[in-house]
Parts: structure tokens; sequence; C-alpha cells
């Protein structure tokens, strides 16, 4: 394709090419269909099978939710773009149990850019009882936070992090199922990033990334309560933090991803750099 475009590949559960799917497994978009040359930044499959992807354009000109059917054909009636004029992108996207959908990243209608989230009905129109356009900005929560992971908790609450563009430090937010503002952390600590993003026990949160100045570079794992405090019986006061002592001034470890096992451990992959045996690393801990 000419640019970049959406793709999308559904293989069974012993890993071959699922060839109900668009007949070889895999689905790609055009330029025909999108002209903006869209990103695949997330993906969660409805009930039904469907499948739904939030997108970023390119230079984040705007964000697209769309759906494709069990088969791999698109749904042409179910589409939403970001904002009005269209501004930002998804970076996560959820599919609720009664057939609505709640998407979250990045708008980029404030300077510096904020996080948001849109909710969809069932049949992909905008939930207006949540906001005006089915979209709502958090610039006065959580001004300069650039979104670029998510996850929602057990008792329907919505997570965002990211980095904070202004800083650059770590941001998280947490909003209600209703949109309603929660709480904000951003980490003291300079360039951080935070792609990572986990629900945990007790509607908690866990989140994965790098962090650090000119020193103490690291990767981290931090655990939260509801309220946003850290959970002080996790690693050490909240925080399992990766790094080594030889080289405090390198970024090791950088964590790009987050998530829980059925018996509540906790796997965190990402890649481990500036060293003499770099690569893809996947971390397990307790809880």
């Amino acid at each position: 394709v000419n640019g970049n475009q959406i793709a999308i590949l559904r293989v069974n559960a012993n890993g071959s090419v699922d060839q109900g799917f668009d007949m070889d497994g895999l689905v790609t978009t055009n330029s025909v269909q999108f002209s903006e040359s869209p990103s695949a930044t997330c993906v969660a499959v409805r009930p039904d099978s469907s499948v739904l992807v939030g997108t970023e354009s390119q230079n984040n000109a705007f964000g697209r939710i769309v759906r494709f059917q069990e088969d791999g054909s698109r749904d042409t009636a179910f589409t939403f773009t970001t904002g009005n004029p269209p501004s930002g992108r998804f970076t996560a996207i959820h599919s609720l149990p009664q057939g609505a959908v709640v998407a979250t990243g990045t708008s980029n209608l404030t300077s510096p850019p904020s996080p948001h989230a849109a909710k969809l009905q069932p049949s992909g129109a905008p939930d207006m009882n949540f906001a005006p356009g089915g979209i709502k900005n958090y610039s006065a929560n959580a001004y300069g936070c650039s979104g670029s992971g998510g996850a929602m908790t057990a008792n329907g609450d919505f997570f965002i992090v990211g980095t904070s563009i202004a800083s650059p430090i770590s941001c998280e937010l947490r909003i209600g199922g209703d949109g309603s503002f929660k709480w904000f952390k951003s980490d003291g600590a300079p360039q951080g990033q935070v792609p990572g993003a986990a629900a945990g026990p007790n509607d908690g949160t866990y989140t994965a990334g790098w962090v650090g100045g000119s020193q103490d570079k690291r990767g981290f794992i931090k655990k939260r309560d509801a309220m946003g405090n850290l959970d002080a019986t996790f690693a050490q006061g909240g925080e399992a933090k990766f790094e080594d002592p030889n080289t405090p001034d390198q970024f090791l470890i950088a964590f790009a991803a987050v998530t829980t096992l059925p018996d509540g451990r906790v796997v965190a992959v990402g890649q481990r750099r500036f060293s003499s045996s770099p690569g893809a690393i996947i971390y397990r801990l307790w809880f």
C-alpha cells in the first residue's frame, strides 16, 4: 500500500492462520477507504467476534474507531473520528458488556496535547450522554499529558497513561465510566515514558515504562489502589525498579506493555537496551 494503512491478522488458538477471516487471516485497508494513511494503534474484540480498531494518522491529524465483521469485512456504517474539527489519536479501546465502546488517547485541539475519551453506542453513534459529540477532553485535569496506553478497571473506570509533553514526565489519569474525572498523577522524575497499563486487583491499576534523567535511569512497574495511591504491599513502596547499578545512567530496561495472569501474577514485556545482549525481555512478578 502507498503510505500507512490498517492491518489486522487473526489466528486460531494453535497459532495457524484463520482462513475464515478475509480468507487468508489478514485484512488490510487502502487509501480509497482511508485517505489519511492511518496506523492501527489498539484493538478489542466484541462478544459477537467483530473487531474494533483505534487508529492514528500521519502527523496525528486525527484518529478513527472502525469495526470489522467476524468474516473480516468492514462495517462501513460504524466509524467515528476524533473531535470537531478532527484532531488527535486513539491508543486504547474497550468493548463494554452492553455493546458500547470506549476509546482513549490524545487530543491535539489543546496546546500542549491532552488526554481525551470517546464513548460510542453499540451502533457506533456517539453517546451524547457521555459528552457533547461523544468525546470529552481532560485538558483541565491532565494538562499536557499525551496518552500512549490505557486499561479498563474491574469497576468500569478507565485509565490513561502517557507522557507529559511539557516536562517530559510520566502521567496517569483515571476517569469514571461516565467520563467523570477521578484522579491524575504525574511522576516527578524526568524523561518518563509510560506506555503500559493494566487493571489490578480491588479496582487498582498497574503501569509499566521507563524513567530517569541524567542518573538513575530505570524500567519500572507500579501498582496503585483505586484512589491512586501507590500500593505499599507491592515491591518497594508500590514500585518495582529494574536497573543495573553498574550502569545507572543508561536505560537498560524499557517496558512497553504490562498485563496480569488469572492467578494475579504480573507480566511486563519490553526491550533490553545498551547491553552486550540487547533484545526483547519478559518479566513475571508475583502481585
